[in-house]
């Protein structure tokens, strides 16, 4: 089983593909099905990845405590738009 830690990955992983292939240009986005489909299987990948999220990491996080608050080196915050 993976652990909260390799999920968060996942989730960060696939937001980071989004914003690199669509970034903010919905033109293109809307012009190419291929994009449509893969952003679509990396919101799959988020909703999974989140719904494996152990319920301790979930009440921390309602507690307010941050998995990533403001990126690292190695995982900077994506800029969605």
């Amino acid at each position: 089983m993976r652990d909260d830690q390799a999920r968060v990955a996942d989730i960060i992983e696939a937001c980071e593909q989004i914003v690199q292939y669509i970034g903010g240009d919905h033109d293109r986005f809307r012009a190419d099905p291929v994009i449509q489909a893969a952003a679509q299987r990396w919101l799959e990948i988020v909703g999974e990845a989140s719904a494996g999220l152990s319920d301790e990491f979930e009440q921390a996080q309602r507690r307010g405590g941050v998995a990533r608050p403001g990126g690292n080196a190695e995982h900077p915050r994506p800029r969605l738009l």
